[in-house]
């Protein structure tokens, strides 16, 4: 089985790199993981072999985890083009017929979601100085101090 071949990859080469998204990297050993991650999840929430598990997901790397890990648990997956517009709904889904309907996790890394936080962290504290701009603005307008006014006529104009 692929998952199989996975798993073995993982092992000899844990830090080469097996999928490639955009700027996104994951390795074997990050891919064996979230294999492994989602068929204990679908294994816990009950599928079994001949299972039929459908997943709606963009291309990505989480995809294929998800592809695999429903394999790894033993059941058949049922791809569902996320771009479909008749599936709009839980209840659109339930009416294909599968037996399991299976919410996989978000999977992140460590990695992600540190350079996540640190971009947040900087937008929010850019926006945050902004903010402060225009309120020392707007509160020296409605002091009728004319600090601004000055700053513009000296070094603009």
């Amino acid at each position: 089985m692929l998952y199989e071949y996975l798993t073995d990859r993982a092992g000899a080469q844990p830090d080469k790199v097996a999928v490639v998204h955009g700027k996104r990297t994951v390795t074997y050993e990050e891919l064996s993981l979230g294999v492994s991650q989602i068929a204990g999840f679908l294994l816990k929430e009950g599928v079994q072999a001949g299972d039929r598990v459908g997943i709606v997901l963009e291309n990505s790397p989480e995809y294929i985890m998800s592809y695999l890990g429903v394999h790894k648990a033993g059941g058949l997956v049922f791809l569902i083009d996320n771009m479909d517009t008749s599936v709009k709904t839980i209840n659109v889904l339930k009416t294909l017929g599968l037996p399991v309907l299976a919410v996989i996790p978000a999977i992140t890394n460590a990695k992600d979601l540190n350079r996540k936080r640190k971009k947040d962290i900087l937008l929010f504290s850019s926006a945050g100085v902004y903010m402060l701009f225009v309120l020392i603005i707007l509160v020296s307008e409605l002091l009728e101090l004319t600090y601004i006014d000055q700053f513009v006529t000296k070094f603009i104009m």
